[in-house]
């Protein structure tokens, strides 16, 4: 697939970790990003709509928006502009990590010099790789104008077609014994999913903020509930 031109226009719309219909659009978060630097919520509107019809640059309209270009994720089509906050408040933080919200980890805006921009938070270079992929595959996918509906029905398609009844899955940096895993479907006829983790330090701030993004990812994949029951079997 070509990248749109910058003659391109595209919906302004977010790029979710939620596999449920979006509860609040990006415009709210977007209008809360842009009130850093445009104090007036007039003038806060007037520049949503810009980013609408792709009237300004990239550069500013990232400045506008509170944010800094810290990394490009080129393996995909479009490519995804890794950005960071400048401002005191990480609205957008505060936003992936809302108890049962929509965790937008993308922004898709116009520009007038790159046409549709698709701006990712910066949580995103701390993914594995299949994460990022299925932030890619959204992207590409919502850049066509596709609903998030639909995306999530192609996002699941791959489960769909799995051959065998139970899926198990964890970081490949040796933090977990495969041989743990037996613990695991030593109780999983009794609930839906099971989930182990480390004894250890108290999380650092980021990982916590990780740990929401990934856990939507997870809920994309499999179409779990926001805020499933949570049942403590054993030790």
């Amino acid at each position: 697939m070509t990248s749109p031109s910058p003659e391109v226009r595209v919906p302004l719309t977010g790029i979710w970790l939620s596999a449920e219909p979006i509860q609040t659009p990006i415009d709210t978060l977007v209008i809360d990003m842009l009130a850093s630097n445009l104090a007036s919520r007039a003038l806060r509107e007037a520049e949503l709509q810009e980013l609408r019809r792709g009237v300004k640059l990239a550069d500013v309209a990232l400045e506008y928006l509170g944010l800094r270009t810290i990394s490009v994720d080129g393996d995909g089509d479009p490519p995804l502009r890794v950005v960071a906050s400048d401002s005191p408040r990480d609205s957008w933080r505060d936003a992936l990590v809302l108890p049962e919200g929509d965790r937008p980890i993308g922004i898709l805006i116009n520009t007038a010099d790159a046409g549709p921009l698709v701006l990712v938070h910066e949580v995103f270079d701390r993914f594995t790789e299949p994460e990022k992929e299925l932030v890619r595959r959204y992207a590409a996918l919502a850049i066509r104008g596709e609903p998030h509906e639909a995306i999530v029905a192609a996002l699941r398609t791959g489960i769909a077609a799995a051959r065998h009844p139970l899926l198990c899955f964890a970081t490949c940096d040796r933090q977990y014994d495969p041989a743990e895993c037996q613990r695991l479907l030593d109780v999983i006829n009794q609930v839906d999913m099971v989930t182990g983790y480390r004894v250890w330090q108290p999380v650092p701030a980021w990982l916590r903020v990780l740990g929401a993004v990934y856990r939507g990812v997870a809920r994309v994949i499999f179409g779990i509930t926001l805020e499933p029951e949570i049942r403590v079997i054993g030790e």
